[in-house]
């Protein structure tokens, strides 16, 4: 080492002789440890640097920070280069260090100062969403960063241009390839930071390449898993375009059916069963048929079979032990292969399904038993792959009975207990709760059940079923409950005064004429009123005895008549003057036994008898669901049935109201009922008038005068609910007024 530095030094001595004439005797020029530069600024992202070291002897660099690297670290004496990489500061705070440099005895620092890390930025400065026709073309992409960042695509027809990764702010170029299919596509380009600076987060440029020939082409699976028997499924397209089906490859395991469309559609995948436990699988792609030179669109399922499995059966459970009512069981089969399902004993049960593909639920339905005898059944579950299982039933016998299996009922009702023997829960129920009401409505075991049939509302007889059953319905026992209806008519005639020593008996129910028989009658209850229903009549024209089915709505058809002395009327024929059937009495009367009373007499009745007011009252009749509405009139010698109650002389038809029982109790003590019938006009009933209106005729005419002509008008009592009775006058003789309108007609029996 020695040699060789003192050869150098005698070289230098030579060199700087040959150069310097005239200073031979000179001392030689002292090499001094040098690094230039003298110190490093670098920025917060790091950097590489070179430094020119100069050292007159062996020499060494370190440094106490791990984010400075020198290289080399040491050498010999001479001039050389020092790499020193500065690695990127991620503290926001200034970094200080320094790089020592020694030689021989001499010593040299060099300062390095890196920056502080700046606030990380990213950010597109550009247009973010970018519109570019169906055929494509060159666009900029402008970045502001101060961080090292990658740029990419996430579609093959947007390419970027140059590096994917950069630094700092720049520009990028993104080249758009023309469509290959007739639809609008988008690409997203996206800008995130790369190795630092995450913080910065991502930006992104939305590209839509256009279309002016969109086609769309969607399938509603995407995916079809197979079991190893295999299936049928249904694929529904939904597109604008026509289109075809294939298989990617060959699959004899697939069958395709309705390969083609135009538009929306659907076709059939059938997968047979496996053969073998290989697993299976297959592509199915729908595609567009075009004829120009776009690519066709298309989508594809992926079809994938599960290989046959070695059989396995369970089933749960295995036996099955019903009461008499029977039950619904759900029985487990859990198996990997198809199987069936053998029945026997099936008057006791039956199954939901008999065979399966694999794993089900049998429903077992025990049916309910009308025997005493405990009665069995099976199932027998066979598989494929040979595999079998047994469920065993049991069912148990039934007992119901009952000690009574007919009840018959006067119209009054009666209440009856019925001793019941069970050996099973139980329900009673009546099919007509107007008939028959039970109680309990069920039990369990042996017990007992009322039978309560309440009072009869109307004169038809009533039956209903009482049915005790089991609770599932499976055994039942019927005991028939029979109840009388109310006679006919409970109407017993009293007297009602007319005048001053003038005395009648009403009528049991208004007149009634049978065009088919050409018989007359009375109603078989006050309360009944029909207009005009199946040829009978009772709402009658004036004075039409002679002629009961006259219905015209012209007064010169009704007997009209001018006397002598050219006084013009009409001739009243009494409906009374034929021979009526009576259904209350059943008796047939003879003619003219009964008769109309005049305006002056039912004014008499209603108005001018001893009490009179207190005698008559608007009244309701409730008569199984319906309330008959009406007056009810009250004969000179009326006691009030215990326990009833009865306004007088109220304007208000629910005043009064009754039951058909409490009603039975009126009319035997005398009580007459004039029900609001309405009025007919020509064949029409006057249906808004039924039940709310009354008119009933007199057998008088009201003589008028006008100057030098008269007139008369018929003359009716009328009443409704919301005013007084009273006694009318029709309104003229004119063709379609007065005495051509049908009204009721109750008559009445003079007594003296």
């Amino acid at each position: 080492m020695k040699k060789l530095f003192f050869i150098f030094a005698a070289m230098l001595t030579v060199v700087l002789v040959g150069c310097k004439k005239g200073a031979q005797d000179a001392e030689p020029e002292e090499i001094k440890l040098a690094v230039d530069p003298s110190s490093i600024n670098s920025p917060a992202f790091g950097a590489d640097y070179a430094l020119t070291l100069t050292a007159p002897e062996a020499w060494t660099a370190s440094c106490a920070d791990s984010w400075i690297k020198v290289n080399p670290t040491s050498g010999n004496a001479g001039t050389m280069e020092i790499r020193v990489k500065i690695s990127a500061n991620k503290e926001s705070a200034e970094s200080n260090s320094k790089i020592v440099f020694k030689s021989g005895d001499k010593t040299l620092e060099v300062p390095v100062k890196r920056a502080a890390k700046d606030p990380a930025r990213l950010k597109v400065s550009s247009e973010t969403d970018i519109k570019t026709p169906k055929d494509g073309g060159s666009y900029t992409i402008m970045v502001e960063s101060n961080i090292k960042w990658q740029i990419s695509s996430n579609a093959s027809w947007a390419n970027i241009q140059g590096d994917a990764v950069k630094r700092d702010n720049a520009n990028v170029t993104v080249i758009v390839d023309p469509a290959t299919k007739p639809e609008e596509t988008t690409a997203t380009i996206t800008i995130k930071p790369f190795g630092e600076g995450t913080e910065a987060g991502e930006q992104t440029v939305t590209i839509t390449r256009g279309s002016t020939e969109a086609t769309s082409m969607n399938v509603d699976k995407s995916t079809i898993k197979a079991p190893a028997t295999g299936g049928s499924y249904a694929v529904s397209v939904t597109s604008n375009a026509k289109w075809r089906v294939t298989k990617s490859w060959e699959a004899d395991w697939i069958e395709l059916n309705n390969t083609t469309g135009d538009g929306n559609g659907a076709f059939t995948i059938d997968v047979s069963a496996a053969t073998s436990t290989n697993k299976s699988s297959t592509i199915i792609t729908v595609t567009e048929e075009r004829s120009d030179n776009y690519e066709p669109v298309s989508v594809q399922i992926y079809v994938e079979r599960e290989g046959k499995a070695v059989s396995t059966l369970s089933v749960t459970p295995d036996k099955i032990d019903a009461p008499s009512e029977g039950g619904t069981y759900a029985v487990a089969i859990q198996s990997n292969y198809p199987w069936q399902a053998s029945l026997s004993g099936t008057k006791i049960f039956s199954v939901s399904i008999t065979s399966g593909t694999g794993n089900e639920t049998m429903i077992v339905t025990v049916k309910p038993t009308t025997s005493s005898d405990e009665q069995t059944g099976t199932i027998i579950i066979k598989t494929e792959g040979g595999d079998k299982h047994s469920i065993h039933i049991r069912r148990e016998g039934a007992v119901l009975y009952v000690a009574k299996d007919v009840i018959e009922a006067e119209c009054h009702g009666t209440s009856i207990v019925v001793k019941v023997t069970a050996n099973l829960e139980w329900t009673a129920s009546s099919s007509d709760l107007e008939v028959a009401k039970v109680s309990p409505t069920h039990g369990k075991g042996d017990g007992s059940v009322t039978i309560t049939v309440p009072a009869s509302n109307d004169s038809k007889d009533g039956t209903a079923n009482v049915v005790v059953q089991s609770a599932a319905g499976h055994v039942s026992r019927t005991i028939k409950v029979k109840r009388q209806g109310v006679p006919v008519s409970y109407y017993k005639t009293k007297a009602f005064s007319v005048a001053k020593n003038k005395q009648v008996y009403f009528a049991s129910g208004n007149i009634q004429y049978d065009a088919k028989t050409l018989k007359w009658s009375f109603a078989d209850h006050q309360y009944t009123a029909i207009g005009f229903t199946n040829g009978v009549l009772d709402l009658f024209g004036w004075g039409t005895g002679d002629e009961p089915m006259n219905m015209s709505t012209n007064s010169s058809d009704y007997n009209y008549i001018k006397d002598a002395n050219l006084l013009q009327g009409i001739r009243f024929e009494d409906w009374g003057s034929h021979q009526i059937y009576d259904p209350a009495s059943g008796d047939n009367y003879t003619k003219d036994m009964w008769e109309t009373m005049s305006a002056e007499e039912w004014d008499y009745v209603f108005n001018k008898r001893t009490n009179a007011s207190t005698l008559h009252g608007l009244c309701g009749l409730k008569i199984g669901k319906e309330v008959i509405k009406g007056v009810v009139l009250l004969p000179d010698e009326w006691a009030l049935p215990t326990g009833l109650f009865f306004a007088a002389n109220k304007d208000a038809y629910l005043s009064n109201v009754y039951t058909a029982n409490e009603w039975t109790k009126m009319e035997r003590n005398g009580a007459v009922f004039l029900p609001a019938a309405g009025s007919r006009y020509g064949e029409t009933v006057k249906t808004e008038e039924v039940n709310n209106l009354g008119y009933y005729w007199t057998s008088s005419l009201d003589w008028k005068s006008s100057g030098s002509s008269l007139y008369f008008d018929a003359q009716y009592v009328f009443f409704n609910g919301d005013k007084d009775i009273q006694i009318l006058s029709s309104l003229s003789n004119s063709a379609n007024h007065g005495f051509v309108d049908g009204h009721s007609v109750r008559l009445v029996h003079y007594i003296n």
